[in-house]
């Protein structure tokens, strides 16, 4: 007899809306971040039971009846978990208590300006370039990282002179870089080949989100652990069943959508999710240069990240567990062709697991830590461009 799973999916609030407004605002990220969460069914009450001992726990942080990701402030995180006060830390260590071997965790990360570049470029093929896929992560990159506003409201206006825009930002980018030579060889052979594409390239751009490419992975996820027979509960939004039309298309079966304050499963999702993108937020935030003027600097994490007591490093090992070793498949994560963040995220965890205690960080001198984390990343993101 086959067994029976259950599923829930959420997707990180800020997800849901991509224009010009969100893409400027200080807070913005660059991800859209879902989650699902399942289990055998014939353990969903034993986990009932410890989700809603924690919300029951939390009454006092609850917006509108539930607990809700926003619950986790950006603010609390500036310095990841060494800036989590006493209250904040129970907070988080309690709820990635539910978390156990029983929980099958599944995430897609995708950039949104990866979104829009796919379709600029849907019209150039390997034919053209050595590797189209490193010319738009190349891309994505440049704009994520330099964020030139001119064109990024051009976009998400969709002005149609965003070609323009771009060549024109391209174009003063390789003359800046002129100065920085060779250490700006490698970016500005891109961006000559960017320019090069760029008469190629599409002008119709649809700002919709697609919700297909998560569920494309979840069905990957799937057949690698052998769940054959299932159900997923969708967070409903809007009711226009855009995620749900979404999920049917790529062929998933028995799926819904439902109230999060009827499934306890798509609260929990909603909060993994929200954990997980406003710590991604604040690495990234904190390793883009803050001087536009030079960013041939390199910008290493505050020493402040690496200064932690004895809790703050177990919750980075407790989240390390979740993400690293529950339910570990090949397909556990999702992502496009951009996914720095992501690997920033899983490497920032990876090296803090490392430590033994908060004594050995110190005694190895916290303000070499920045350092040895960039050299470690580096890595990581090497490893990545390789597979790419």
């Amino acid at each position: 007899m086959r067994e029976e799973y259950q599923f829930y999916y959420d997707e990180t609030e800020h997800s849901r809306v991509i224009n010009q407004a969100t893409i400027t605002s200080s807070n913005y990220c660059d991800d859209f971040i879902t989650v699902i969460v399942g289990w055998k069914l014939q353990d969903e009450e034993m986990i009932r039971r410890r989700y809603e001992e924690f919300e029951e726990k939390y009454e006092y942080r609850k917006i509108k009846g539930e607990l809700k990701s926003e619950s986790f402030k950006n603010k609390y995180l500036q310095y990841g978990f060494s800036s989590v006060s006493k209250n904040n830390l129970e907070y988080i260590e309690d709820f990635l208590s539910v978390f156990d071997d029983s929980v099958l965790i599944y995430a897609s990360i995708f950039s949104k300006i990866e979104y829009i570049i796919n379709q600029i470029i849907k019209n150039t093929n390997d034919n053209v370039f050595a590797n189209i896929n490193y010319l738009k992560y190349s891309l994505i990159k440049t704009i994520n990282v330099y964020r030139p506003q001119k064109l990024i409201e051009a976009i998400y206006s969709e002005n149609d002179d965003f070609l323009s825009i771009l060549r024109d930002f391209l174009t003063e980018k390789i003359k800046e870089n002129e100065s920085s030579m060779p250490l700006k060889e490698a970016e500005n052979r891109a961006f000559m080949e960017m320019l090069i594409f760029i008469d190629e390239a599409c002008k119709e751009i649809k700002l919709d989100w697609n919700y297909e490419s998560g569920f494309i992975g979840f069905k990957k996820y799937l057949k690698e652990l052998g769940v054959e027979s299932y159900a997923m509960v969708i967070d409903r939004e809007g009711g226009k069943e855009t995620t749900l039309n979404a999920a049917n298309k790529v062929g998933l079966e028995n799926v819904t959508e439902g109230d999060s304050k009827e499934y306890f499963g798509i609260r929990m999702a909603d909060m993994l999710a929200g954990l997980m993108s406003k710590m991604m937020k604040e690495l990234s935030t904190a390793l883009i240069p803050t001087d536009v003027n030079n960013y041939t600097k390199k910008c290493l994490l505050n020493e402040k990240w690496f200064v932690l007591n004895e809790r703050q490093l177990s919750l980075y090992k407790k989240m390390y567990h979740i993400v690293w070793e529950v339910n570990n498949a090949w397909y556990k994560f999702f992502a496009g062709i951009y996914a720095d963040d992501l690997t920033v995220f899983t490497s920032i965890l990876a090296f803090m697991n490392h430590f033994d205690d908060a004594e050995e960080i110190k005694n190895e001198d916290y303000r070499l830590q920045p350092e040895y984390f960039n050299a470690y990343v580096c890595e990581r993101l090497l490893e990545e461009y390789a597979r790419m």
